[in-house]
């Protein structure tokens, strides 16, 4: 009976190193720059950063958001630009920033 607690408590301890594993993925995710930005994207350019499918449901264009993201997070030297800031998003759906030289030097994310 004993024996069996033992295994039975080491199983729990596993699965809560797991848990707070998992946790701290989740918590980084929203610490990432393509994270802070992507409503701002999406909701400056819905057809770009928006996928219609076949039954009618919209799915966020996850290639076209981590694109400009990159893009824009090169731009901004890492620092997300404030919620106002749309200049920035409309030169990334128009593409103009591609020829700036801070996004258009050493770009490794294609169109």
């Amino acid at each position: 009976m004993k024996k069996q607690l033992k295994v039975e408590e080491g199983k729990l301890a596993r699965l809560e190193e797991e848990l707070q594993a998992k946790a701290a993925a989740a918590a980084s995710v929203q610490n990432r720059f393509s994270y802070k930005v992507r409503d701002m994207l999406i909701n400056s350019c819905p057809e770009t950063y928006l996928i219609t499918t076949k039954d009618g449901q919209s799915v966020e264009n996850w290639h076209a958001i981590n694109r400009d993201s990159k893009k824009l997070e090169k731009f901004c030297k890492g620092t997300p630009p404030p919620e106002s800031t749309s200049e920035m998003i409309q030169l990334l759906s128009e593409g103009d920033v591609d020829d700036h030289p801070v996004t258009s030097e050493s770009t490794s994310v294609r169109k």
